[in-house]
C-alpha cells in the first residue's frame, strides 16, 4: 500500500548556507532535514542570531498522495533518515531525465545543490553591469536560472530577471537572481529511488527568504516551496506536512499549540525562565513563542508527539504510521478526541484534527495549560520535548504539474512572559498575513 523514497547509496558531504539576513539565523542543507547540524546534533535555527539560544532544532517535509490505484506513495525525512531501510531521504540536485545522477559532469554542478544570494549584490550588479572592468559577483553568476539541458535536466531551475524574454540566464547582459526579501537561499532537491515505486518522483525548490524591515519580519523567516511532479503517476490526496522539533532554548519544558484560524503551529515554554540544559543555552526570562505558519493554504490537521513517548503518541516509524500522521491521525489510525491528551474519542472528547486550538493565556478552550475543554482554567500538561506536524492538502498533483506553498517561521519576545508571547505570535502572524496578502506573496 505504501512506498517512499530512499537514498542511492552514497553519502552526501555538502556545504551548508545560512539564511541570517535579520534577527534570526538558520543553518540550509540539501538533505531534507534543515535548520539543523546533523553531523553534530545540535539545533540549527537562532534567534538571535549568535546568541547561542535556539527556538527550533531541525524541521523537515514530508510529502505523499495516492495514485490511480490509491497506493499511497511518500517522501519523508526524520533526523536524517532514522525511520528504517525502506524510508529514504532527499537527494542533492534537479530531476535529470537520463537517470545519470552519478555521472561527474552532474555532481560537479549540482551536488551542492544550495545558492545564496544578496539583495545588496543585486542592486550593485544593476547598477554596475554595463561599466568597463565590472566582475559579476560569483553568487549572481552562480545562480542556477537555467539547467545544463545537455545532462537531462529542465531547462528553467531558480527564478530570474529576463531582460530580454529568451528564457536564458544572462547575468552578462544585466539580468539577476528574482528573489524576495534581503537575502535567500534558494536549495534543489528530489525523492528519487532505487526501490520500485518509492517516493512520488518529485523535483522540489525550496527559496528561504528574510526581511530586515520592522520588529516582527525582523523575527522572521520566509520559505516558498514549489514541488513538481517529474514522474508518470497522477496523485490524487496530495500533502505536504511540516515536521517540526521546536526546542524553546532547553528542550525539556515546551508546550504544543494549534491554530487553524491562522494556519499555524507554535511552541512556548512551559513556564516563564528557560534554563540551561544539556549543553543547550536556555533563554532564561522572557521565553519566545516560536510559531510555524502556511500563508497560501488552509492547514488540514495539527498533531504533535513527545520525544520518547509510547505508541501510538509518538514519533511515526513505518510508512503506514506516517500516512497517518499525515492526515490527522494518531499513528495506529485511530482519530484524536477533543480534550485531555487527545486519545479518547467519545461522546465528551468528538474527533478533531487539531490539537490544543485553546488560548494558554486566558485558558479558553482546549490547551496544554486547560486539559478539559471549559471556559476556566483546568488541568495542565506537563511541559516536555515537543514534535509537532502541520499539514496542508493541495488535492491533485499530476504528471508535469506543480505547486507553490509559502511558510513563514515566526518568533516573537514581545509578549513579557511565556504564555503572552503566544498572544503577541499571533498578532504577529496577523500582520505576516496581512502583509503577504497585501503585496500576493511579496
Amino acid at each position: 500500500m505504501f512506498a517512499v523514497s530512499t537514498t542511492f547509496g552514497f553519502s552526501q558531504i555538502t556545504t551548508p548556507e545560512w539564511i541570517d539576513y535579520n534577527n534570526a539565523s538558520g543553518r540550509i542543507d540539501n538533505d531534507g532535514i534543515l535548520f539543523n547540524n546533523t553531523s553534530a546534533t545540535v539545533a540549527g535555527y537562532s534567534i538571535p542570531k549568535n546568541s547561542l539560544k535556539t527556538t527550533i532544532y531541525l524541521f523537515s517535509l514530508w510529502m505523499g498522495g495516492l495514485d490511480v490505484n490509491n497506493q499511497a506513495h511518500a517522501t519523508a525525512n526524520i533526523y536524517n533518515n532514522d525511520l528504517g531501510s525502506n524510508i529514504g531521504t532527499y537527494i542533492a540536485g534537479p530531476w535529470l531525465t537520463t537517470g545519470q545522477y552519478q555521472s561527474s559532469s552532474y555532481l560537479n554542478q549540482y551536488f551542492n545543490s544550495t545558492w545564496k544570494v544578496e539583495k545588496t549584490d543585486i542592486d550593485y550588479h544593476i547598477a554596475n553591469y554595463m561599466n568597463p572592468g565590472y566582475t559579476t559577483p560569483t553568487s549572481i553568476n552562480n545562480w542556477p536560472g537555467n539547467g545544463d539541458v545537455s545532462l537531462g535536466v529542465n531547462q528553467q531551475l531558480a527564478p530570474f530577471v529576463d531582460l530580454n524574454g529568451n528564457e536564458i540566464y544572462e547575468p552578462s547582459l544585466g539580468e539577476y537572481p528574482d528573489i524576495p526579501g534581503g537575502q535567500a537561499v534558494y536549495v534543489i532537491m528530489t525523492d528519487r529511488s532505487s526501490y520500485p515505486n518509492a517516493g512520488l518522483g518529485l523535483e522540489m525548490h525550496f527559496m528561504f527568504y528574510q526581511f530586515n524591515t520592522n520588529v516582527i519580519l525582523s523575527n522572521t523567516t520566509f520559505l516558498n516551496v514549489k514541488v513538481i511532479n517529474k514522474s508518470t503517476m497522477d496523485y490524487h490526496d496530495f500533502k505536504m506536512s511540516f515536521y517540526i522539533d521546536p526546542d524553546i532554548g532547553y528542550a525539556l519544558d515546551d508546550y504544543f499549540g494549534s491554530d487553524s484560524l491562522q494556519n499555524m503551529v507554535y511552541a512556548y515554554n512551559g513556564d516563564d525562565f528557560d534554563e540551561d540544559g544539556s549543553g543547550v543555552v536556555g533563554y532564561g526570562a522572557n521565553p519566545p513563542a516560536q510559531g510555524v505558519m502556511s500563508l497560501n493554504t488552509e492547514m488540514e490537521s495539527a498533531i504533535f508527539y513527545n520525544n520518547a513517548s509510547a505508541y501510538p503518541h509518538s514519533d511515526p516509524l513505518s510508512i503506514s504510521e506516517l500516512w497517518n500522521a499525515m492526515n490527522g491521525l494518531w499513528q495506529n489510525g485511530n482519530p484524536i478526541g477533543y480534550g485531555g491528551f487527545g486519545g479518547v474519542v467519545d461522546s465528551l472528547h468528538p474527533p478533531t484534527k487539531y490539537i490544543f486550538p485553546g488560548d494558554p493565556t486566558t485558558g479558553v478552550g482546549w490547551s496544554e495549560m486547560n486539559l478539559e475543554p471549559v471556559t476556566s482554567p483546568g488541568v495542565s500538561s506537563s511541559s516536555g520535548d515537543r514534535r509537532m506536524v502541520m499539514t496542508i492538502s493541495q488535492d491533485n498533483l499530476n504528471v508535469g504539474e506543480s505547486k507553490c506553498s509559502d511558510f513563514a517561521f515566526i518568533t516573537s519576545f514581545s509578549g513579557g512572559d511565556n504564555f503572552s508571547n503566544v498572544t503577541s505570535l499571533k498578532n504577529a502572524a496577523t500582520y505576516v498575513q496581512q502583509l503577504y496578502d497585501a503585496v500576493e506573496s511579496f
